[in-house]
């Protein structure tokens, strides 16, 4: 008789979208966040356990690792990530108790800030830098970003930390926030913050397609813009051009 053998085949996991993506990405810094990925992206109990080791190191660690890949990718994106984080920091700092922000609410703005635009990491290059004006198809594209971003928080795993949790939901709507469409429906005041501080960073920060814009006139910009269009709550923006109008 035939000898039965009890081996079992193992079974073979299909990796996130954004996981595979970072998984074919040097490290040459040995980010331990990418190593993590490149390593357990098809176990996800192992990369779990990994997520939770640097977790134990701070949010803030993490969104340094997160930052530090995308500066691999673009160094535009991650110096822009950065600075609406340091936008939103300073505000939080002078007008947070004001306009009625506790402890917690204060430390996810700011994460949900470091991390809005991650997602870009899986946006093709030659439409993060590119000089002229994007296609539709372009556009359409680079748009998907703030959806991305929450995708990857999901895929990872990092999204099971409750900090994480709320920026992705933050990160996701840095956008869609102000769309008139959406207009009815009432914003948190972390959504207000996100949105003005992506907006003053990307007016007074120097990209590839467009020159930097000195604070004051980027704020009389964007008062213009709110007198036409209401995009923000008054006070919040009161307060803003308070702080930065100095």
């Amino acid at each position: 008789m035939p000898v039965k053998h009890n081996a079992t085949v193992p079974i073979k996991r299909t990796v996130p979208s954004t996981l595979k993506v970072l998984q074919k990405m040097d490290n040459p810094k040995g980010n331990p966040l990418l190593a993590a990925i490149k390593q357990f992206a098809d176990n996800p109990q192992k990369l779990q356990e990994s997520l939770e080791k640097l977790l134990n190191e701070g949010q803030e660690k993490v969104c340094e690792y997160l930052l530090d890949i995308m500066a691999m990718y673009n160094k535009n994106t991650a110096k822009h990530m950065k600075g609406v984080a340091r936008i939103a920091a300073k505000f939080i700092k002078e007008k947070g108790e004001k306009i009625g922000l506790n402890a917690q609410e204060k430390k996810v703005t700011i994460i949900a800030a470091r991390i809005h635009d991650f997602g870009k990491r899986f946006t093709p290059l030659k439409f993060l830098t590119k000089p002229g004006k994007l296609t539709p198809m372009q556009k359409k594209s680079v748009d998907k970003h703030a959806l991305r971003t929450k995708q990857f928080l999901e895929q990872s795993g990092l999204i099971k930390d409750e900090f994480f949790k709320t920026a992705a939901d933050l990160a996701e709507k840095h956008h869609t926030s102000v769309d008139k469409l959406n207009m009815t429906k009432k914003r948190t005041i972390e959504e207000e913050i996100l949105e003005l501080s992506d907006v003053f960073s990307a007016l007074t920060m120097k990209r590839d397609y467009k020159r930097p814009m000195p604070p004051k006139e980027a704020l009389k910009l964007m008062q213009e813009t709110q007198e036409k269009e209401s995009l923000w709550n008054p006070n919040i923006f009161k307060e803003f051009k308070d702080c930065y109008g100095k």
